[in-house]
């Protein structure tokens, strides 16, 4: 998923500090700067937490569903959530479509970034049915979305970079 040209990271002190740490795990591949590099990325994510304001509404909204999903049912939460037109659809149509509502059908960055972690998370979980919603805690359901957004942040940001990096290594033991 590399970061699209039209990115530009954010200039804030912690995340020039991320960039840099990233970029010295690159030129030294050892483990303690790679520990530097998901520190420094925490701590940048921690301190611009409110660009993550969309997952955390789309997060809450997974998890207001799948809570529905264990009081009364999936057809009484559709119910609930205004979507009695996704009654008796198939879970993948469901699924697809609430996903794009919770997620303002990936119109910004992170709103795309938080459809690619919900639908990932939810795949680790093996959820193939929504009623299956039910069975899962929605602490275990968050822990992974929140795994996933993670991951796919740190890649949509630094995976181009990376990448680039190894193909100049390659090249260069030629």
């Amino acid at each position: 998923m590399g970061t699209s040209k039209g990115y530009i990271a954010p200039k804030t002190p912690h995340w020039s500090q991320a960039k840099r740490a990233v970029t010295s795990y690159i030129n030294n591949g050892d483990s303690g700067s790679r520990a530097n590099a998901a520190g420094k990325f925490a701590e940048a994510m921690r301190h611009d937490i409110s660009s993550s304001e969309s997952f955390f509404k789309a997060s809450g909204n997974v998890i207001a569903f799948a809570n529905a999903v264990s009081r009364n049912g999936l057809n009484q939460a559709l119910h609930d959530f205004g979507r009695d037109d996704l009654i008796g659809k198939s879970s993948e149509t469901v699924f697809n479509e609430l996903l794009q509502d919770f997620t303002n059908y990936g119109s910004t960055t992170e709103d795309y970034l938080s459809a690619e972690a919900i639908s990932s998370a939810l795949k680790e979980l093996q959820v193939t049915d929504m009623e299956q919603l039910k069975d899962i805690p929605c602490e275990k359901i968050l822990t992974e979305i929140l795994i996933e957004y993670i991951k796919f942040s740190f890649a949509f940001r630094y995976e181009e970079k990376i990448r680039m990096k190894k193909v100049h290594q390659r090249q260069k033991n030629f």
